[in-house]
C-alpha cells in the first residue's frame, strides 16, 4: 500500500513503537567550547534497512522546536532539492549553529545538554511514530544575546530606563500604528534570567533563537538489493567539524576475504596530512575517527583506496 511519511525535528517521544525503516542521532562538533564559542549541532537520519526511501519537500510551514536545557525554541522548516533519494543503508545530515551573540546559549555553566529528534506523521492520519537523541557537552553560560521586543510606543520612555538596565543597544525597530519592535543586543545577563525578570503585561520580550530544519514527505519505499561485493565511503559527520570528524566505510570484496586497505587525508594541495587506516580487513562496516586538532582551517581530502578500489570526498575544518 502506498503511503505518504512525513518527519520534522521535534524533541519529544510517543509511547508507540519506533518506525524501524529511519533511525536518528544528534551530535556536536566537540565535546567542549571555550566562552563565546559556536557550537555546531548536527542530526543525523539513517536509513538502516535495504530498500530506498525517496522524499519529497512542497510542503512548507512545520514548526521544529529544540530544547536546549531547560529553553525551548522553534524554527520553521526549509524543503530539501526535490526529489531527494535515500539509499539503503545511509544516512541525511541537517546542522544548525548556536550562536551565543544571538542566542545568549549555553544559559548555564558545565555540562550543557540538548534534546531534538524527529517525529513521523503518517498521511492522511493524524497520528505518527517519534524518536528522539540528547546530546551533552561542556560550556560555559553565556552572558549576552539578542531579544526580540514588543511594547506601546506609550511605554517609551519606560522602555528606554529597561534597555539600559539589560545594558542593551537597538540593532533593529519598526514601528507600526502603536506598537513598536526592536531588536536588543543585550551583554553582562544571562538571556533567561533578564525574560523572568522583565517581562510584564506592556512589554513582551523574547529571545532570538530560531533554527532552520528540512521538511520532507515519504512518498514510497522502494526494494533495493544491496550489491554485498560494493565498497563505499560515506560523507564524513559532522561536516564542516572542529577538530572531530567520523568517517564511515564498508569493506565488502566478492570473495569474502582480507583486502588490504587504506584511508588517508590529504589537503588542498595533495599533500598527504594523516594516514587512519593501513592495514589488512575482512568484510564489514567500519567507523574512523580523524582529530584535526593540529590541522589549519581548510578544505581536506579522505580516501579509501584497495587493490580494486578507490574513492575520495570533500570535508571542511571551520576553526
Amino acid at each position: 500500500m502506498k503511503y505518504v511519511l512525513l518527519y520534522s525535528a521535534l524533541f519529544y517521544i510517543t509511547a508507540r513503537p519506533a518506525f524501524s525503516q529511519l533511525s536518528y542521532e544528534v551530535y556536536t562538533d566537540k565535546e567542549s567550547y571555550d566562552y563565546g564559542e559556536s557550537i555546531i549541532i548536527t542530526g543525523r537520519v539513517y536509513n538502516n534497512t535495504d530498500t530506498l526511501v525517496t522524499f519529497i519537500s512542497d510542503y512548507e510551514g512545520f514548526i521544529s522546536p529544540v530544547r536546549f536545557n531547560d529553553a525551548f525554541f522553534t524554527g520553521n522548516t526549509l524543503p530539501l532539492e526535490v526529489p531527494y533519494d535515500l539509499p539503503a543503508r545511509s544516512y541525511y545530515t541537517c546542522s544548525f549553529v548556536i550562536d551565543p551573540q544571538q542566542m545568549g546559549l549555553p544559559n548555564k555553566d558545565g555540562i550543557n545538554k540538548i534534546i531534538c529528534g524527529i517525529h513521523w506523521y503518517f498521511y492522511p492520519q493524524s497520528n505518527g511514530l517519534s524518536t528522539k537523541d540528547t546530546v551533552e557537552f561542556s560550556a560555559p553560560a553565556f552572558y549576552g544575546g539578542q531579544l526580540k521586543v514588543y511594547f506601546s510606543v506609550d511605554s517609551l520612555n519606560l522602555i528606554s530606563v529597561i534597555r539600559d538596565s539589560m545594558n542593551a543597544t537597538v540593532l533593529e525597530s519598526d514601528t507600526s500604528l502603536s506598537t513598536v519592535n526592536e531588536l536588543w543586543q543585550s551583554s553582562g545577563f544571562i538571556l533567561d534570567s533578564l525574560i523572568a525578570r522583565y517581562q510584564n503585561h506592556f512589554i513582551e520580550i523574547t529571545p532570538s533563537r530560531d533554527l532552520d530544519w528540512p521538511s520532507m514527505f515519504v512518498t514510497h519505499i522502494t526494494e533495493q538489493a544491496v550489491n554485498p561485493s560494493a565498497y563505499t565511503l560515506k560523507q564524513n559527520y559532522p561536516n564542516p567539524f572542529n577538530p572531530l570528524t567520523t568517517i564511515e566505510y564498508t569493506v565488502r570484496p566478492k570473495n569474502s576475504v582480507l583486502k588490504h586497505i587504506n584511508l588517508s587525508i590529504y589537503n588542498s594541495l595533495g599533500e598527504k596530512v594523516a594516514t587512519l587506516v593501513n592495514q589488512k580487513q575482512s568484510p564489514g562496516n567500519y567507523k574512523v575517527k580523524w582529530d584535526a586538532n593540529t590541522m589549519p582551517s581548510g578544505v581536506y581530502f579522505y580516501s579509501l583506496q584497495s587493490a580494486d578500489f578507490k574513492q575520495t570526498k570533500k570535508m571542511i575544518l571551520i576553526r
